[in-house]
């Protein structure tokens, strides 16, 4: 399987979990569910690591592609790895509430 292969195959894992995660935070905040929203803040987090591989990978796929997906393959990367590192924060703040709480 070459780098063209793999990217498309990752290519979907972040923006799928990156829906999920968003209709689960929803559904948190409506129910004031502290489980639910730790779980969406862990399925935003495995968005954004699972955009590093595909970022990786889509490099062997500029030739196949046209260049018109490569600035908005960046942008996305860029607001799905702010999503991430702001679920983290959100992770370790929620842990540091029911720690001390």
């Amino acid at each position: 399987m070459d780098s063209s292969q793999i990217h498309l195959a990752l290519t979907q894992v972040p923006v799928i979990l990156s829906i999920v995660g968003l209709v689960v935070l929803v559904a948190a905040t409506g129910r004031k569910n502290d489980k639910l929203t730790k779980t969406s803040y862990s399925l935003l987090l495995l968005a954004g690591l699972s955009a590093v591989p595909v970022s990786f990978t889509g490099e062997g796929v500029a030739e196949i592609v046209i260049e018109r997906h490569e600035e908005p393959a960046k942008f996305d990367f860029a607001v799905v790895g702010a999503v991430a590192n702001i679920s983290l924060v959100g992770l370790l703040l929620h842990r540091r509430t029911k720690v001390s709480g």
